[in-house]
């Protein structure tokens, strides 16, 4: 074998034409593992098209110098033979094979003195073979240092992994602003290739949403980016966007200087998929019908379905991983959830098709979720505190809707008919009222004579529900009475008592509140005989309301105290919630505004339902505008119209008729043209803000502190007070320095050390607006730091 005495490859690394756009942070990342932590072999793993090349050859040139004998890449893409791996290397290195020994040992004994990075690119269909080789340069080479590009890891001892991330994409829950947009890292891409192809192509106001789009629907995949950008000059954005609902057959015609495996995202994708074993090949197709990621225990389900067991089921997932097929993160609970790239679940989806195995998976997949939802969803309505549930059916949202989509398309009405029945108060309680009546709507389609009457029974009160809910009370009382009639005849109490409170809705609905109290009392009535204190304190209240809209204004205050002395009792935080609204507006009537305010206040820190923040933004914008905060009562009115909106819910007739003097007294003090801007910058703020905005109303110390003498009973005073006892309102002190009644209660806890995190979950607020509120305290207190602001409210007396 002969070589050179020194041989220096930096400079015949391949030198890419175009910017790496994105990727100063990932790059610095991978540069700190390979140099400062001195990692021996770094493999870049990930997905088809995340730009494993692109950052491994930038990298490359990056380091070049910080090796004496320089970087050589080796490109295994073209290999077919795993022989041939040695004499790639020897190419690269420009060393012949002497032919007296091994070509690996005699590449180990040139490369033994040498201290050079060798990039191996392209290893995944050649891993155990590129393993073996890289093992043994690595026994035999102290000084060298090894960088693969590679869909899975060559799982050696010395190995750190770095997965490369797709690039960064404009925020999922929001159209993004033009200069939000132009700053992030995916769609800076989509512009820079759509001007190699459209030199006059910009980004502005009129392209941003589709352009944000496109990159979202391609997963922030370079390669998918750059074939879509390659399209832009037959297609604007809009229409692009529009055809990627089916985003493969776009995605072809990759320059020719390209390999043949990248000039269509197809092709890519299925270099990865040939490279399986059958067994993870038929394991990846199934998974393909999850939709919006998955746990092990639906994975494990759909494995059992195929005939795999469980064993086998983990060890193919984890391969997935290792090959990038797959994806990983950690849910709300720590528990693992797995993932595919849209484009790569598409590609799983076609290959599910051509193997005639749709309909079997999609089958099992909406079995599978048929009993999760009745397992978790079903039982909302009878737990004290839903909250820590419903992020765990978030998370299966969109499988959810896949699995109700797939039960309507193939004509499954029982199945229609239980997820339905399961989701129905899960519906309500995030604000998806058009989603669930929709869905409601189909499964009474589908019930007839020949379905379970206990099915066709339920799905009928969830469709009364959204009716109501929706403003139709005649409905409403339809579907009741025909639930009512089908729960009476089986004997279900609980069910037939939820039917007589739908009905007894439907008639406050229609005014004709003594037959809403009597209903309401029979459902009373009824679930005194079985054990459901979440029901029977909701019916509480209800009896409490409704016998206020008859005129008998002072029973029905006592009857809405004890409902909220129960739902505290039991810890009901949602029903007590409700009934200090209730309270709230009787009192309101009554004329005393500044108890109004303290009782909503309270309500404010309990609500986290959809239907409860929305009528609470309601009644505090009805108080501010009572208090002579017109702007603000203005900005509230249209904050909770945005979100009646976006939740598809009406005003009932009840609230409408209380509503509407207040939204009137508010417009004649601001008069037409500064209502309708306040209105207007109202439905502009975002939940968080509403909420913010509606904890400042009766807020002004004087009438806070107004507000707490004028309590005329103790239950009432305790009721307004709902913050824990470390959070109760600071002594007068505070007022010389203008705190709100929030600002008070922040300070106490901060004054106790507690974090913005724990003061946050005290109070029922936002992390973030929590730390508005302290900034706020700071300034007021002239202090910039939480130890300064705990010394001068022990100071002044005000802790």
């Amino acid at each position: 074998m002969t070589s050179a005495s020194r041989f220096d490859h930096r400079f015949s690394l391949p030198s890419p034409r175009t910017a790496l756009i994105g990727r100063a942070a990932t790059l610095a990342a991978a540069r700190s593992l390979l140099l400062e932590e001195g990692a021996p072999l770094l493999t870049l793993t990930g997905p088809a098209g995340v730009g494993k090349t692109r950052l491994a050859l930038a990298l490359a040139h990056d380091v070049a110098a910080s090796f004496a004998d320089g970087v050589v890449w080796i490109e295994l893409a073209p290999l077919a033979d795993p022989a041939l791996i040695p004499l790639a290397l020897a190419d690269a290195l420009e060393i012949r094979d002497g032919g007296d020994r091994p070509l690996l040992a005699q590449l180990i004994a040139v490369l033994r003195p040498r201290q050079c990075l060798l990039l191996l690119d392209n290893c995944e269909h050649l891993l155990p073979a590129v393993a073996d080789v890289a093992a043994a340069l690595l026994a035999g080479c102290p000084a060298i240092q090894l960088l693969a590009a590679s869909r899975a890891p060559l799982r050696l001892r010395d190995e750190r992994q770095f997965p490369v991330p797709p690039l960064a994409l404009p925020a999922p829950d929001r159209s993004p602003t033009l200069a939000e947009a132009a700053e992030t890292a995916a769609v800076i891409l989509f512009v820079e290739r759509t001007r190699a192809v459209d030199p006059a192509f910009s980004l502005d106001a009129a392209n941003v949403e589709p352009v944000s789009a496109i990159c979202r629907r391609l997963d922030g995949l370079p390669l998918a980016i750059e074939l879509a950008a390659a399209r832009s000059k037959a297609l604007p954005p809009a229409a692009l966007r529009n055809r990627l609902a089916r985003r493969l057959p776009l995605l072809t015609g990759g320059a020719r200087d390209l390999p043949e495996r990248q000039r269509t995202l197809r092709d890519a994708i299925g270099w990865s998929y040939d490279l399986l074993p059958a067994g993870e090949q038929r394991l990846f197709r199934r998974l393909a019908v999850f939709a919006g990621g998955f746990t092990l225990e639906a994975v494990e389900f759909v494995g059992q379905a195929a005939d795999s067991p469980d064993e086998a089921v983990l060890t193919g997932v984890s391969s997935l991983l290792d090959k990038s097929l797959l994806g990983s993160t950690r849910a709300f609970d720590d528990a693992p959830r797995f993932s595919m790239l849209e484009t790569v679940r598409e590609f799983g989806q076609e290959a599910l098709a051509m193997n005639g195995e749709t309909e079997a998976a999609r089958g099992c997949h909406a079995a599978y979720f048929a009993r999760f939802a009745e397992a978790v969803a079903s039982p909302l309505y009878d737990l004290v505190d839903p909250a820590p549930i419903l992020p765990r059916i978030d998370a299966e949202q969109d499988n959810l809707r896949a699995a109700l989509g797939w039960a309507d398309e193939v004509g499954d009405r029982v199945l229609l008919m239980r997820l339905v029945a399961a989701l129905r108060t899960y519906w309500f309680l995030r604000g998806r009222l058009g989603e669930g009546e929709g869905w409601a709507a189909r499964a009474v389609a589908a019930a007839s004579n020949d379905i379970v009457p206990a099915l066709r029974a339920v799905v009928a009160l969830a469709a009364g529900w959204f009716a109501r809910l929706r403003g139709d009370h005649v409905r409403a009382e339809g579907f009741g009475q025909e639930s009512l009639a089908l729960f009476r005849e089986r004997g279900d109490i609980v069910n037939a008592a939820e039917a007589l409170e739908l009905l007894g809705f439907a008639a406050e609905d229609r005014r004709d509140f003594p037959l809403a109290v009597a209903r309401h009392t029979e459902t009373r009535r009824l679930l005194a005989t079985v054990d459901r204190p979440v029901r029977m304190a909701a019916a509480m209240r209800n009896i409490g309301w409704t016998t206020f809209l008859t005129g008998e204004v002072a029973s029905g205050e006592r009857q809405l105290e004890a409902a909220v002395a129960e739902c505290r009792r039991i810890g009901y935080h949602h029903g007590a919630a409700a009934a200090l609204s209730d309270l709230a507006t009787i009192v309101m009537e009554r004329g005393d505004p500044v108890r109004s305010a303290a009782l909503l206040q309270a309500r404010l820190n309990l609500t986290w339902d959809a239907w409860g923040l929305r009528h609470t933004l309601e009644q505090l914008a009805e108080v501010a505008a009572a208090g002579g905060e017109s702007e603000r009562a203005a900005q509230l009115f249209g904050a909770a119209d945005a979100y009646r909106e976006r939740i598809g819910a009406t005003l009932v007739p009840t609230l409408q008729a209380l509503y509407e003097p207040y939204m009137a007294a508010a417009r004649a003090a601001l008069g037409d043209a500064a209502f309708a801007a306040a209105w207007a910058d109202g439905r502009q703020l975002s939940i968080d803000a509403a909420r913010a905005e509606a904890a400042k109303v009766g807020q002004a110390p004087s009438d806070a502190d107004d507000g707490a003498e004028s309590a005329p009973r103790e239950s009432i005073s305790d009721g307004a007070s709902t913050a824990p006892p470390s959070a109760r309102p600071l002594p007068r002190g505070a007022e010389r320095f203008g705190l709100s009644s929030r600002e008070r209660e922040v300070l106490a806890l901060l004054v106790q050390r507690l974090t913005a995190a724990e003061i946050a979950e005290q109070l029922f607020l936002s992390p973030r607006t929590v730390t508005t509120h302290i900034g706020h305290v700071y300034d007021k207190l002239g202090v910039n730091s939480r130890r300064d602001a705990a010394a001068l409210a022990v100071r002044h007396g005000l802790a």
